[in-house]
């Protein structure tokens, strides 16, 4: 493969969707989408499972390039005597596929502790270093699945100051509160700057 140019983006997913909101919020780049699998390792550190796609995609591009990833940290189900909070952390897919949001939120609300974190993360490595971004929004567990324009977690999550869940917002809401955005403009000043 060729080595992308400085104004070429390389981000390592199989989501279209994802490659045309890259595009969105990084106007002077061109974000071409690596075709390539890249092992999941199973384990709650989203810092190891995004580290391993990152190096798995560049040893087999020998490109520069960047993956995203998404962490739900549920309070209640994570040890109480510890001050570090890391479950379901990036398990949050799999848990999610098991359990479906309906008996996630009749679990969280045994208790009356339905706190929870949302994390999104961006790394990018250059061909010398990685670089990563991060973004959190504190929230809580809805009482039940709400909503109807979901997306995975969308149907229980709601942000610390809201009563509604991402589901049960209109896009442009939803967006007001997006980690997403947040994430491409620390990635497009880190580029700006080093590019």
């Amino acid at each position: 493969m060729n080595q992308t140019s400085p104004k070429e983006l390389l981000f390592v997913t199989w989501n279209q969707n994802k490659v045309n909101e890259a595009s969105t919020y990084l106007p002077g780049y061109t974000i071409n989408k690596a075709w390539v699998e890249v092992p999941e390792i199973q384990s709650v550190d989203v810092t190891k499972v995004i580290k391993s796609k990152l190096y798995s995609a560049f040893q087999q591009t020998w490109n520069p390039c960047f993956v995203m990833d998404a962490s739900l940290v549920i309070n209640w189900l994570c040890n109480q005597e510890s001050d570090i909070k890391t479950f379901p952390w990036a398990l949050i897919k799999d848990v999610f596929q098991w359990m479906w949001d309906l008996n996630i939120t009749r679990l969280v609300n045994i208790t009356n502790d339905t706190k929870c974190l949302w994390t999104s993360m961006l790394w990018y490595y250059d061909w010398s270093r990685e670089h990563y971004f991060k973004e959190s929004l504190f929230g809580v567990i809805a009482s039940e699945p709400r909503g109807n324009n979901w997306y995975d977690r969308d149907t229980i999550f709601m942000p610390i100051w809201e009563n509604r869940t991402f589901a049960e917002m209109s896009p442009e809401e939803k967006q007001s509160y997006a980690l997403t955005s947040k994430l491409y403009w620390q990635f497009s000043d880190f580029l700006s700057k080093n590019q």
